[in-house]
């Protein structure tokens, strides 16, 4: 398609510079490598400014071997350096010390030259920095810790740090360098943090880490320790360290295991700041865990009511517990509710109706097919009773078949769930494990 023009000359190239910094800040770094070939003002723009360098998205994918591989770059967008690029860095590498290829590392670090690069020659003027991994490779591995490491200075600006896995763990995977090099980003005297998200990473974030992150970044107001590891290692006390140590925290998202009556206590005290969103996941570790006293919670609510919560039932998490959360005594104001179980709820969806349908906006249950195959009409009226009662509903995503008139009556609630990602209402069952029928009868014993 030929690029719109005037008076003979892009359109896009008439924009501003700042306008077109714009809407270079929504690439990350590796696709930024491909616009400094489309013209001198684009190279310019990506070599020169700072403040282009403000939002840093990194993604660490394994070394493609081929750029030939069609299979493979669909998977990889963006991934693929220019050739003409791949072998400039390559004479910049044999006469600089910039990226030192160590023998532990298999791939060519040639291909993470550009991003190392550029990290290194804006390290002080990052102020969101988004980094995305294929943790498996070794590769991958070392360029993230040298990336880390070019931040251990007093003059860094980072205001949000997230960290991202999107690779598979191989069995018993250890992340040690990853790990300490994390603790060394965090561990940092003249410049806090304000938003962290490690929810992506699929280690065990242990306490250490959170004491260190939380001493020397005081001024954090987001914290997401809900890590992809199966198992939480935050111990209660640990967690209460970090509540203490973050006083103007205003969301904050852990694993119940974690939190006690005297957690609670100290996010009630008169000297915080305002709590705005506060995310419990619950597990079946959680049954090995005190219950809370039921009183704290309302005074928490009472304390800040303004206050919303995500309540997040993993896969694992016993049936009964589910409901005990989902009791009206408690009286959460729950916003968004994640139900990810093998078995149908419905009595579970009704009760949450009752108790939050002041506060719930945000619906997502993954229950279906993987044990049963058919539409459950119990189901179907446990969904229609959660949409007639919460008024303020938003978001509606269920894995279950639903019939016809069903969904088409909560689209008569709900205009708005028609729009283009407001909800997902199926009329059949889109299971998120394939079962034969011939082994559905080992399942049931």
């Amino acid at each position: 398609m030929a690029a719109a023009t005037v008076d003979g000359e892009d359109i896009i190239n008439t924009l501003p510079e700042i306008v077109l910094v714009h809407i270079f800040s929504f690439l990350s770094i590796d696709e930024r490598a491909v616009l400094i070939e489309v013209c001198k003002l684009w190279y310019q723009i990506i070599q020169e400014s700072p403040r282009l360098a403000y939002s840093c998205t990194i993604r660490l994918f394994s070394h493609l071997p081929s750029a030939s591989d069609d299979q493979v770059n669909k998977r990889r967008v963006g991934r693929v350096i220019p050739q003409a690029l791949i072998a400039a860095q390559r004479r910049l590498v044999n006469t600089s010390s910039t990226v030192a290829v160590v023998p532990s590392t298999d791939a060519n670090l040639i291909y993470y030259a550009f991003i190392y690069n550029y990290v290194k020659r804006f390290e002080y003027d990052v102020r969101h920095l988004h980094i995305s991994i294929e943790q498996q490779d070794k590769t991958c591995q070392y360029v993230l810790c040298r990336l880390l490491t070019l931040f251990n200075h007093e003059n860094r600006q980072i205001q949000t740090f997230t960290l991202h896995f999107i690779g598979k763990n191989p069995l018993m995977m250890k992340c040690i360098d990853i790990i300490d090099s994390l603790r060394s980003f965090f561990h940092h005297h003249s410049q806090s943090i304000i938003v962290c998200d490690l929810s992506g990473v699929m280690f065990s974030l242990d306490d250490d880490t959170c004491t260190i992150l939380a001493k020397y970044n005081p001024h954090l107001r987001s914290l997401n320790l809900q890590d992809q590891s199966l198992v939480c290692c935050i111990t209660p006390y640990a967690l209460m360290q970090t509540i203490d140590s973050l006083k103007h925290l205003t969301e904050l998202w852990v694993d119940r295991v974690s939190v006690t009556d005297e957690a609670l206590q100290l996010l009630l005290q008169t000297d915080r700041d305002e709590l705005k969103h506060l995310g419990i996941r619950i597990r079946r570790e959680e049954k090995y865990s005190d219950d809370t006293n039921p009183q704290l919670w309302r005074q928490l609510r009472e304390r800040y009511p303004n206050l919303r919560m995500t309540l997040d039932f993993g896969l694992t998490t016993p049936l009964h517990r589910i409901a005990e959360y989902l009791k009206p005594e408690t009286r959460l104001p729950v916003q968004t509710l994640i139900l990810n179980t093998p078995i149908r709820v419905f009595n579970e969806l009704i009760l949450a109706a009752q108790s939050y349908h002041e506060t719930l906006e945000n619906v997502f249950i993954r229950t279906t097919g993987q044990w049963v195959i058919a539409r459950s009409e119990p189901v179907n009226r446990a969904i229609l009773y959660l949409a007639e009662h919460c008024h303020n509903l938003k978001t509606l995503y269920c894995d279950c078949g639903l019939d016809e008139t069903i969904i088409r009556y909560i689209h008569e609630l709900h205009p708005h769930l028609m729009e283009p990602g407001a909800s997902k209402l199926l009329e059949y069952d889109t299971p998120t494990h394939n079962i034969p029928q011939e082994e559905m009868a080992d399942l049931f014993g």
